[in-house]
């Protein structure tokens, strides 16, 4: 009976796990400063308490396991029960804490459109999970007061500090995708949830096969095995994928019309499209009045070459139509000054194409200047010039800003 009852009222995995996962709540929200009302941004961000549940967990499962070693002698429950009921109730306490995260963020905003990412919550509860097992086989083998900080130390550091190194795919194998999606016009690349949970399956499999069969060689060699195929595999997924694990969002956007233009966003922001479409047609009249070549479409957040885009994360309709204004700006500096060292004979001009940009379009000057850091004299001088002298100027200083060659 004695070992029975041990799990509820002496397993520091269950008494400690409250205020961890409170713990893990606030962790959470601590990185949560911004949230797209985007379902897959609202579970992602739920998620983030991996990095604070995972090496936690792993610990208290170590001390456990080590603790359980002295009821092993008369003990009624295996290795395998003891490590299968601590993985249960710690995957119910996980999914615990992401839900109450979710909770917490919903109350500051609420996606009008779709549904819980539940496959993006289930993979941050796999990855607490293979991690609180691999606490649990350090904790079968080894003292307590080696095994507890020893797993929270190696499970911290990969999945907290892989972010800070290359190769990339290393971070994305990881479980820890809270801190790395996604604004509403990003969605996560089509393997990003299964390399994760491939490495995890793994983990747990090797961790039940080493319990259940301790003293044999070919189990031990097969359980290594294992994991290290399971990572190569997941290299192999994430080997094409940058620092974070997403792609430009794709599927249908909402329109609707000014001013002879069409004006598109993703779902969740329709209302704000409708709120902010007069202001982005007067911005786009007065960018065309002054020159410049604007499409009669529109998109939010369309980022490439030459694209002419918006953004309505702002709650101001003033300061969403000048994201339309400076959007070409958006991408600059550009990509070669990562192999100069910083260095952009163009960028002398990015501070006065920015002024330039909002004086043409109704901002007053000085404020243009002001809000930009631009030269107020350099920017009157530009502006005293025909209005055909200043688009040219702009194009072609743009064209420039996109090179890091000497101007």
């Amino acid at each position: 009976m004695r070992d029975r009852l041990w799990l509820a009222f002496s397993s520091t995995t269950v008494l400690l796990s409250p205020p961890l996962c409170i713990v893990g709540v606030l962790v959470s929200m601590s990185n949560a400063d911004f949230v797209d009302p985007y379902w897959l941004d609202l579970s992602s961000k739920s998620t983030v308490s991996v990095l604070f549940l995972a090496p936690g967990f792993s610990a208290l499962a170590a001390w456990d396991a080590a603790k359980w070693r002295n009821l092993m002698i008369n003990a009624a429950r295996s290795w395998i029960s003891v490590f299968s009921l601590i993985i249960l109730y710690v995957a119910a306490a996980t999914m615990a804490t992401f839900l109450l995260t979710l909770l917490a963020l919903m109350a500051q905003v609420t996606p009008s459109v779709g549904f819980p990412r539940l496959d993006v919550l289930a993979l941050g509860v796999a990855v607490t999970c293979a991690y609180t097992a691999f606490g649990f086989l350090l904790g079968r083998f080894l003292p307590g007061l080696v095994a507890a900080p020893l797993a929270f130390v190696v499970i911290w550091g990969w999945v907290a500090y892989t972010p800070a190194v290359q190769p990339f795919w290393l971070r994305n194998i990881t479980g820890n995708i809270g801190s790395s999606c996604c604004s509403v016009d990003f969605q996560l690349v089509p393997l990003a949830l299964l390399a994760p949970a491939v490495v995890a399956a793994s983990l747990l499999v090797a961790v039940m096969a080493v319990l259940a069969w301790p003293m044999r060689p070919l189990v031990w060699a097969f359980s290594v095995g294992i994991v290290g195929a399971a990572v190569a595999l997941s290299a192999t997924m994430m080997s094409d994928i940058g620092a974070d694990p997403v792609q430009g969002r794709t599927g249908s956007q909402q329109c609707v019309e000014n001013a002879g233009r069409k004006f598109c966003a993703w779902p969740e922001h329709a209302a704000e499209l409708r709120q902010t479409a007069k202001n982005l047609g007067n911005a786009a009249d007065a960018l065309s009045s002054a020159g410049l070549d604007v499409p009669s479409t529109l998109r939010e957040n369309a980022k490439s070459k030459d694209r002419w885009s918006f953004s309505l994360n702002s709650g101001n309709v003033d300061f969403r139509a000048k994201t339309l204004i400076l959007s070409q700006l958006d991408e600059l500096p550009p990509p070669c000054t990562d192999q100069t060292q910083g260095v952009w004979p163009a960028g002398v001009n990015f501070e006065l194409a920015g002024a330039w940009l909002l004086a043409v379009t109704g901002t007053p000057v000085t404020e243009a200047a002001e809000v930009s850091g631009a030269s107020l004299p350099d920017l009157r001088r530009l502006l005293e010039e025909d209005l055909e002298s200043q688009a040219q100027w702009y194009e072609s200083a743009l064209s420039a800003m996109r090179s890091c060659d000497p101007v």
